[in-house]
């Protein structure tokens, strides 16, 4: 799997016959690494007062439960390096969370309050939510989450559930125009400002099927080489390591051409890079 060619039907089949991904996100951090930048956890990068330089920001949504965020942190603490985790509470792991905050991980909350709302009570339109009750709803969630984990979460994180698709809504919209320190949460994950002011390019992976990988246009070979400053990003650790049934699956669609070259687009909430 050589660098130049990370994103190509024969690497994205290799992956999925030898259950290999992770080894191409040891490459992804190593060589990062090796071009000069700080790989480094979310949190710390927002906490950071002089964010200049050469940063890739590493966080994890736990969207699944199993054996997939804990593969990734042994690879991670392989490599030398700390990230994010935000779990939803479907996926908390108390016995990896207590691991990962020893080994000085950062762990988060991933909420999912009106997808939550939707299921419970058959909302279908955001006529229907009233987002100061979103809000209280989304804090005993977060004081259940930190009941559950042990962990003061600094920060949060919106999932993105279907129903957030049928809404046309994120659950952090129940923030906007909110101080979030008013309830001791620093930032949520999507902050516009930081995005805006010092995120040059966001990447989020996927299934090997789409873009061999990726989500959008951009990955981490292509945003190193172009000499992107503050790099996120995003991972899903269960598109990473994957049960055999499901990898064989994908590879018969593979085979038969059932893929997508090429990402639709690229992230539109970073800052746009210098010369672009």
């Amino acid at each position: 799997m050589r660098i130049e060619n990370e994103c190509t039907k024969g690497v994205a089949f290799e992956a999925l016959l030898f259950n290999s991904r992770l080894k191409l996100y040891k490459q992804y951090i190593r060589y990062a690494l090796e071009k000069g930048y700080d790989v480094i956890p979310l949190e710390k990068f927002y906490e950071l007062p002089d964010k200049s330089g050469r940063h890739m920001i590493i966080r994890h949504d736990v969207d699944r439960a199993g054996i997939f965020a804990r593969k990734m942190f042994e690879v991670e603490k392989d490599l030398g390096i700390k990230s994010t985790y935000y779990f939803r509470m479907s996926t908390i792991d108390k016995p990896l969370i207590d691991e990962m905050v020893a080994a000085g991980f950062e762990v988060g909350f991933h909420f999912e309050t009106i997808a939550n709302y939707v299921i419970e009570t058959g909302a279908n339109s955001m006529e229907q939510i009233d987002i100061a009750l979103m809000r209280e709803r989304f804090l005993r969630e977060l004081n259940q989450f930190e009941q559950i984990t042990g962990v003061k979460s600094k920060s949060i994180c919106s999932h993105g559930a279907a129903e957030n698709r049928m809404l046309k809504t994120s659950n952090n919209i129940i923030f906007r125009g909110f101080d979030l320190s008013s309830i001791g949460i620093e930032f949520e994950a999507y902050d516009p400002e930081m995005y805006a002011k010092y995120i040059d390019c966001h990447i989020m992976d996927g299934s090997l099927l789409i873009h061999f990988g990726f989500a959008y246009t951009d990955t981490p070979f292509t945003a190193v080489n172009e000499g992107c400053e503050n790099i996120v990003f995003l991972s899903h650790p269960n598109h990473w390591y994957e049960p055999f049934v499901k990898r064989m699956g994908k590879a018969v669609f593979l085979l038969l051409g059932k893929y997508t070259k090429t990402a639709a687009r690229r992230f539109e909430g970073a800052k746009t890079r210098r010369g672009r």
